[in-house]
């Protein structure tokens, strides 16, 4: 297999990034031993991606199944391989699969070849359904990984050569053997032309999507009305429990709501009858608080502090 040293420089790109640390699921610590093994060994520009999801169909009238496989490696001159992990004990019965705990129970299981098979075919379709990949070779392959397990000294099965087969003593060196897995397929490989950037990337896209569902205007504006509304009540209730206090300062920020609180408190001491003065800075400020006032009260008086001032000297 050909060898490309400048890309040793860097480590690997693993998605999700961490193992996930709440996945209390037995089964999956085979996978944890396998995704820790590659992230520790995998140099270069390999694409890693742990349990990818998909839905799909064989055909186009048949029902839509769900599909998995529990990691697909993808690089730019090797192509894509599919990675099935098998934890626990293995056998095998024929053409039947065991797998065994650690209480020594027996659970049979799909055919992990099988399984990691079906999964590349799967892959291939969903990649070629982009419009970039119509009518273009997709080089693939598919693997199986016992972390739990020794290596044999017999044969697996015709179905399972031990080229794309890796065991527990072979997790220190994952990367010889994921290069041996390739190495595999090479010789089915029609095309020898390497995936470039905009290949990798919409590979990339595809297995682990990055998007944003943006909002509405009409929803954000809907629910910044609610906000307003919500707050004013809050500034509300703080006037009912000052209702009794002569003399209150209250401080905040621009937009926090004071000018509500003071356009309300006035509102309330002229509905009760008080001579109220309602004097604020801005003459723009005190002519909103003049429109909204106007007709409703005799009581009050509404300046900005220059015009008051104005007032006072005539």
């Amino acid at each position: 297999m050909t060898s490309f040293p400048f890309y040793k420089d860097y480590m690997a790109e693993f998605y999700p990034a961490h193992f996930p640390e709440n996945d209390n699921d037995d089964h999956r610590s085979g996978e944890e031993k396998v995704y820790r093994a590659l992230k520790t060994s995998l140099r270069g520009p390999y694409k890693v991606f742990y349990s990818v999801k998909w839905l799909a169909r064989q055909g186009e009238d048949d029902e839509a199944r769900d599909g998995e496989s529990d990691f697909v490696i993808v690089h730019p001159q090797h192509g894509i391989l599919v990675m099935e992990v098998k934890g626990g004990g293995i056998r095998r019965e024929g053409n039947r699969w065991v797998s065994i705990d650690s209480q020594r129970r027996k659970h049979w299981i799909k055919d992990p070849y099988e399984q990691a098979m079906v999964s590349k075919y799967a892959l291939i379709k969903k990649i070629k359904s982009l419009p970039e990949w119509k009518d273009r070779w997709i080089d693939a392959g598919h693997a199986v990984v016992f972390p739990d397990c020794a290596r044999p000294e017999h044969s697996l099965g015709l179905d399972a050569p031990g080229e794309i087969t890796a065991f527990a003593e072979d997790l220190d060196e994952i990367e010889r053997h994921v290069d041996s897995m390739y190495a595999y397929w090479k010789t089915e490989r029609k095309n020898e032309d390497p995936l470039t950037n905009a290949d990798v990337a919409s590979i990339c896209q595809l297995l682990a999507p990055s998007f944003e569902l943006r909002r509405p205007l009409a929803a954000a504006v809907h629910e910044a009305t609610r906000e307003i509304i919500t707050l004013t009540r809050e500034q509300f209730r703080v006037l009912d429990y000052l209702s009794r206090t002569p003399r209150v300062i209250i401080t905040g920020a621009a937009g926090t709501g004071k000018s509500t609180l003071a356009l309300e408190k006035a509102r309330r001491l002229s509905r009760e009858g008080f001579e109220t003065l309602l004097v604020c800075v801005s003459p723009a400020l005190a002519a909103f608080f003049q429109r909204d006032f106007d007709g409703q009260s005799d009581h009050t008086s509404i300046y900005s502090l220059p015009e008051l001032a104005l007032s006072d000297n005539k």
